[in-house]
């Protein structure tokens, strides 16, 4: 062993003989060592050039293991056990480590300008390809690795080095040579939600990002806020660096600092939509993709020539899951009512065979409107509701309300269950500020639930269940361990299995 406790020296030699040994392991065991090393690496304090030249050469291998681990595992997804996700957590741990083991070296004083620019480059490819691995296994994406590609643009921007060509030799790299290419492509994959779509679609996005990445136009806030009065139909994303957190959709009432990024998505948008653009992506995949980039301008403007209805509108997680619960409560006594009163009168008239445990499921129970459910509607906002072409959607008409794109609302009618949505777009239509309120309709009846994990209280939960599809859960942003459960108030738990859609409002899981 050498003097360093590393299983090599700190040469290119070395290091190349010990990864020839990985070949002899399995992918596994591979990525289990390179993380052990890489870990070690991201700690030594002496020769920083040579452990940066030493992080690069194993970079190529790690991407490699990593793929193939990815290959098998998708190969048979119906296994989910406590190994496999195992597995997928090294996979995922071995990127950051890596990319954070870069993000180490960008700014050390021991290194020459042009290595901490590679270190820069570097860490933000990694980033990035930890991003798309974070996706495929439906887990939560890392706000660390967010905080430092804030960081690692403070530090290229202060140095001028944006735009400047970075050399090297991994092939995986060769299509983004610049910091800012990286960047845009680490952006624009997040801007693309690409958790609600199966594996190949997500790989496909990437690869979008990738390719079309240079599309994006980013810009500084005083630059966006000349752009913003010379169009409005588009939507607008920026990217906050100082608050080191993802990008997001620009509301009406954000107001840009001098650490806003504002994200140009309008020749992105036009390129999808031309007949030179072809990818593997299904039409309605593309469809809802060109949607979320042009701000849901053709959905938001094709309202039918129809007469509109009278509704009531919840917006926000917690007054939504405060609103069902009682509608809950209400519902139970209801129903304690009609049973106490079928006892008195036709004892056994109503006796019927009770299903087996095994035929019962814990989610289904009747929730009919309760009739004294009026009162609950006053705490609520009136609107008109219009239908739309595209029925997956509807739109509220309201005075100026709290309303945020891509958080939840609740639609509250004479129909037997409330219907759950989500906000994907808002339009000030007039100079006393009516908004039209583009909402998309989440498909399922939403009752409270309780999410219970090992390291926090219990925390409130909206279940979403759908005949025609998995159920799925939404709950307030939080790290959720992987032991996250629903808890029903009769029966056994239900794991949640995986993160498929998140926004700074809430996060839904499949149960």
């Amino acid at each position: 062993m050498p003097s360093n406790n590393l299983p090599f020296d700190l040469t290119d030699d070395s290091a190349n003989v010990w990864l020839q040994s990985l070949s002899h392991l399995s992918s596994v065991n591979s990525a289990n060592q390179l993380y052990k090393v890489i870990k070690q690496l991201r700690s030594t304090k002496s020769d920083s050039t040579n452990t940066l030249k030493i992080l690069i050469q194993l970079t190529p291998t790690a991407l490699y293991i990593i793929s193939d681990i990815e290959s098998s595992l998708q190969a048979d997804e119906t296994k989910n056990t406590d190994k496999t996700q195992k597995i997928k957590k090294l996979c995922i741990q071995l990127l950051r480590n890596l990319s954070l083991s870069f993000y180490v070296f960008s700014n050390t004083s021991k290194l020459a300008d042009n290595e901490k620019n590679q270190a820069i480059y570097m860490a933000l490819q990694i980033i990035g390809y930890s991003q798309r691995l974070t996706t495929l296994f439906h887990q939560p994406p890392s706000s660390t690795l967010w905080k430092i590609t804030a960081e690692l643009y403070t530090f290229a921007q202060s140095r001028n080095i944006i735009q400047q060509e970075i050399k090297h030799k991994i092939k995986d790299f060769k299509n983004l040579t610049t910091i800012e290419s990286a960047l845009k492509r680490n952006l624009l994959f997040s801007i693309l939600a690409p958790y609600q779509y199966n594996n190949t679609e997500i790989n496909a996005l990437f690869s979008i990002s990738e390719k079309y990445a240079h599309l994006l136009t980013l810009d500084t806030a005083d630059t966006a806020d000349t752009a913003d009065t010379a169009d409005t139909a588009e939507n607008k994303f920026y990217w906050d660096y100082a608050n080191q957190t993802s990008p997001n959709i620009k509301q009406q009432s954000h107001k840009p600092s001098n650490s806003t990024i504002s994200i140009d998505t309008r020749a992105l948008t036009l390129k999808l939509q031309s007949t030179t653009f072809s990818s593997i992506l299904k039409k309605d995949t593309l469809e809802d993709i060109i949607n979320r980039l042009s701000g849901y301008t053709k959905v938001i403007n094709s309202p039918l020539p129809s007469t509109f209805s009278i509704n009531h509108l919840i917006t926000g997680f917690f007054d939504i899951t405060q609103y069902l619960k009682k509608i809950d409560n209400l519902d139970k006594i209801q129903q304690l009512s009609s049973e106490l009163n079928g006892e008195n009168n036709t004892a056994t008239s109503n006796m019927s065979l009770e299903p087996m445990e095994f035929e019962k499921s814990h989610f289904d129970k009747p929730s009919p409107l309760p009739s004294n459910i009026n009162h609950l509607l006053a705490e609520t906002v009136t609107v008109k509701t219009l239908a739309l072409k595209d029925t997956r959607f509807i739109m509220a008409e309201t005075n100026p309300i709290d309303c945020s794109i891509s958080d939840l609302t609740l639609l509250c009618s004479s129909k037997p269950h409330p219907e759950l949505g989500i906000i994907r777009q808002i339009k000030t239509i007039n100079p006393t500020g009516t908004l039209h309120i583009l909402i998309e309709k989440v498909a399922g009846t939403p009752s409270p639930q309780i999410v219970s994990h090992s390291k926090a209280p219990d925390q409130a939960a909206i279940l979403i269940q759908n005949k025609n599809a998995n159920s799925s859960v939404f709950i307030a942003p939080c790290k959720l361990p992987s032991d996250a459960k629903i808890k029903p108030a009769i029966g056994s738990s239900t794991p949640l299995k995986a993160l498929i859609d998140h926004t700074p409002f809430y996060m839904q899981y499949l149960v």
